[in-house]
């Protein structure tokens, strides 16, 4: 609302401007007095400030973007497994076709390679918990914003922030369940996931933008207690080494939920 209401009056300040400017009112402007004259000054000071605070506000968000981006490669280690082996999707997008993988937790920042069998298997175990639940989901609407992803992460150190990059991305359906309403969400046209795990209201969200703008929506399983068996599964993930055997046990487990 500021920035429409900057516009507005940037525009009328400058419709003043280039008025008195016309030939038309030239031989008005000689008698204006000085103290409007001050006063165009001023507005025009006015409108110059304005036009810094979006060049610095635009800068501010390209830092923002560089800075999320701004992550080392990751290194595959052995023990992170042969990821040929097996094979993930996320939510019908397999996982090649996932660009890139970041995780955000306790205020550290680190990216994962999604080819190998520890990338794969947590792609999975993602996709897992946000099936067609019987209970539904419950809408979030701009809940999430790419630019300050990284900011609250280092607040929030409880919570779990895990941003995926898709290409070719396949549409996703959400059914949409709460008192007194009932609707069915067609996700499509995103190319960024965001999955928040956020143990101060007890949700797990998985908030997606659409046709590539920085706008962020999101639909979260209406199932108490989620977010802590997420916690759980996720600290197992990160001391896993027989791949085989979690693979196994995950597809066990999802088969059981279909």
């Amino acid at each position: 609302m500021k920035r429409i209401w900057n516009l507005c009056v940037l525009w009328a300040v400058c419709s003043f401007l280039s008025g008195c400017g016309s030939p038309g009112r030239m031989q008005q402007a000689e008698v204006v007095p000085q103290e409007y004259k001050a006063q165009n000054i001023g507005a025009l000071q006015e409108v110059q400030g304005i036009q810094t605070d979006w060049d610095a506000e635009a800068e501010s968000a390209r830092k923002d973007r560089e800075a999320l981006s701004d992550v080392e490669e990751p290194i595959p280690k052995p023990e992170d497994g042969d990821g040929s082996k097996y094979h993930a999707e996320f939510l019908g997008n397999d996982s090649s076709k996932i660009t890139s993988c970041v995780l955000y937790h306790n205020g550290k920042k680190e990216a994962l390679d999604v080819s190998t069998a520890k990338g794969k298997y947590l792609i999975q175990m993602l996709s897992g918990y946000f099936r067609d639940w019987e209970c539904g989901y419950s809408a979030f609407a701009g809940g999430m914003g790419i630019d300050w992803l990284e900011e609250v992460s280092k607040e929030e150190l409880e919570n779990y922030y895990i941003k995926l990059q898709i290409e070719d991305s396949a549409p996703i359906t959400f059914h949409e369940i709460s008192p007194g309403f009932e609707n069915m969400h067609l996700a499509k046209g995103y190319d960024t996931v965001i999955i928040e795990a956020n143990f101060d209201i007890g949700v797990l969200v998985l908030f997606w933008n659409r046709d590539g703008d920085d706008v962020f929506w999101g639909d979260a399983p209406n199932i108490r207690k989620i977010e802590e068996d997420f916690r759980e599964k996720y600290q197992e993930w990160e001391t896993i080494t027989d791949w085989d055997r979690a693979f196994e046990e995950l597809q066990a487990a999802q088969a059981l939920k279909e």
